[in-house]
């Protein structure tokens, strides 16, 4: 069946992939029926049986991540971290607002020198380049990290 990719609309025959051969989103579709998820791959849904003809498929990574804000659970947003960084990282400010309390101090103490600000506008650009998955992915290791530095004290 030809469908198109609700994520960059190019059309693609999802008996073949489940994926979007030009922007790599995996698509699965949500049965107006029972509410499941499955492949797009499948003629009819396989937990209540309705035929998938008329259904577009929705992007995978909607389903599993409806916000950023609500995987890493703290509230923190990928682009917002990215601005606070641009416009006033030399001060530290992005590294409070992502809950790294240590590295913002020690840039607000160096912020004199002009280094942090550096620093910050190249993690700005990097925050604005890199996914919401891989932000979230950071965020998890940040925590990790985090909780490994206090259970060591």
């Amino acid at each position: 069946m030809l469908v198109e990719c609700p994520n960059c609309h190019e059309l693609y025959d999802n008996a073949v992939d489940d994926a979007c051969p030009r922007c790599t989103v995996t698509h699965k579709i949500v049965c107006p029926k029972c509410g499941n998820t499955y492949s797009p791959s499948f003629a009819k849904c396989p937990y209540c049986g309705v035929n998938n003809d008329a259904f577009v498929p929705v992007p995978a990574a909607t389903l599993l991540y409806p916000s950023v804000m609500y995987i890493d659970g703290e509230g923190k947003d990928r682009k917002t971290a990215a601005m606070l960084a641009l416009l006033l990282g030399g001060f530290g400010i992005h590294e409070f607002y992502l809950g790294n309390t240590r590295a913002g101090i020690f840039m607000l103490l160096f912020s004199w020198t002009g280094i942090p600000s550096a620093i910050a506008i190249g993690q700005g650009i990097h925050y604005l380049r890199m996914t919401d998955d891989a932000f979230v992915q950071m965020m998890k290791v940040m925590r990790q990290n985090e909780e490994l530095r206090k259970s060591i004290r």
